[in-house]
C-alpha cells in the first residue's frame, strides 16, 4: 500500500502521548525514504533510486530525478534494499553518493556530471566531498590480520586513493557481533570528523583535508550495558530486512557484547559536532554537542527513530534544529523538527 508522507513541526523538544506538533504538508510522492538532508531553502530526500527536492518554504515538490540502472542519471539499489543514496548539499550544487558512482546536480535537480566511485560491495556508498577530493568508506580484507575491516579513505578529486585515515573490524561480517564499533565519519568544510575506534572509550578524531590528525575529543564516559530492548531490536533487524530474512540461520549466529561503544553515531552541521550515545530515556537518545574545535557545549536528549530495528531513520541537523522522518501507526511517513 502506498504510504503518504506527512510533514509536521515540533515547536518544543518534549512531546506527549503521540502528539508531535503542527502539520506542515502532506507529500504523497514519498513511500519509504532512506536518507534526508536539508539546507536553508530546501529538503532533499532519497528513496530507493530517486531523489526528491522540496521547498523549505511551502514543502511543494521542486524536482525529482533518478531511476534504477547503471547508466547516466540512474542509480543502483544496495544489496540490503535501502540506504543506496546519500545527499550532500554543497555551496551551489548537490553531491549524490550512490553505488559505484558520485554525481553532481544543480539544486533545482538539473544533471551536471557523474564519475565512477568505490562502494562497499554494492551495500551502498558514502563518499563525501572535501577540499582536494573526497572522503569515503570501503570494506576489505586486512591481509595481515586475516579479518574483514572497514576503512575510511581519503581520495583525490578523481577518486584515486591518497591515504587511509582509520580502520575498524567489520564485526557483523566477521561473527555477527553487536553492537559494532564502526568508523563513522562526517565532513565539515576542510575537516574530517571520525569516531575513534582504536580504544573502548569516548573519542572523536578531527583531521585536516590531508588526513593529518589535528586533535581528539575525549570524555570520561562509562560504557552502558547492552539492553534486552537492543537485543530485540537486532533480532527485528534480521526479521524485517528484505535480504536477511531470507536467511534465518544468520539470526541464530548473532552474539552480543556486554557493553555498548561510547558513541553510536555523529552528525556535523553548522560547525558543531553532535555525538549520539546508546543511552535512551523516554524514546530519546543522549547527545553530546561540541564545536568544531572540540570544545564541549552541552548535553541534550533528542528523538531518534529506527527502521528494521537498528537502522536510524532519515534525519538531519540544520540551524540548531533536528529534522527527522518517522512512520506512524497508520504507516504514514512524518517529518518532525525539534529545537536543539
Amino acid at each position: 500500500m502506498k504510504k503518504n508522507c506527512i510533514f509536521f513541526v515540533l515547536i518544543a523538544v518534549i512531546f506527549i502521548g503521540g502528539v508531535y506538533g503542527e502539520k506542515l504538508a502532506a507529500l504523497s510522492d514519498l513511500l519509504v525514504p532512506d536518507f534526508m538532508a536539508v539546507d536553508n531553502s530546501q529538503v532533499y530526500v532519497a528513496e530507493s533510486t530517486t531523489v526528491f527536492i522540496f521547498s523549505m518554504k511551502d514543502f511543494k515538490l521542486v524536482s525529482k530525478f533518478g531511476k534504477p540502472g547503471e547508466g547516466p542519471q540512474e542509480f543502483m539499489k544496495s544489496v540490503l534494499g535501502f540506504g543506496g543514496i546519500s545527499i550532500f548539499p554543497l555551496d551551489d550544487s548537490l553531491g549524490i553518493s550512490s553505488v559505484g558512482k558520485f554525481s553532481f546536480y544543480k539544486k533545482n535537480g538539473e544533471y551536471i556530471k557523474e564519475m565512477k566511485a568505490p562502494s562497499m560491495f554494492a551495500f551502498g556508498s558514502y563518499n563525501i566531498p572535501i577540499e582536494k577530493g573526497f572522503v569515503g568508506m570501503n570494506m576489505g580484507i586486512d591481509q595481515q590480520a586475516k579479518k574483514t575491516k572497514l576503512f575510511i579513505i581519503l581520495f583525490d578529486d578523481k577518486f584515486n586513493k591518497r591515504n587511509t585515515i582509520a580502520t575498524a573490524e567489520f564485526n557483523q561480517q566477521a561473527n555477527n557481533e553487536f553492537p559494532s564499533n564502526s568508523p563513522r565519519f562526517q565532513v565539515w568544510k576542510d575537516k574530517i570528523i571520525s569516531v575513534d575506534t582504536t580504544g573502548v572509550g569516548f573519542g572523536i578524531n578531527i583531521y585536516n583535508s590531508d588526513g593529518k590528525k589535528i586533535t581528539t575529543i575525549t570524555r570520561n564516559y562509562p560504557l552502558i550495558k547492552v539492553t534486552e530492548k537492543y537485543k530485540k531490536d537486532v533480532y527485528s533487524f534480521y526479521d524485517k530486512t528484505p535480504l536477511l530474512k531470507q536467511y534465518p540461520q544468520l539470526k541464530q549466529q548473532v552474539t552480543f557484547k556486554d557493553r555498548c561503544p561510547a558513541i553510536q553515531d555523529i552528525i556535523v552541521s553548522d560547525g558543531n559536532i553532535y555525538a549520539q550515545t546508546y543511552l535512551e530515556k523516554d524514546g530519546k537518545y543522549e547527545f553530546f554537542i561540541f564545536n568544531i574545535n572540540g570544545k564541549f557545549i552541552k548535553t541534550t536528549f533528542l528523538p531518534v527513530f529506527y527502521r528494521y530495528g537498528i537502522i536510524p531513520g532519515p534525519k538531519a541537523i540544520k540551524n540548531n534544529k533536528l529534522y527527522y522522518i518517522i512512520e506512524n501507526d497508520e504507516e504514514e511517513c512524518e517529518l518532525h523538527v525539534v529545537n536543539i
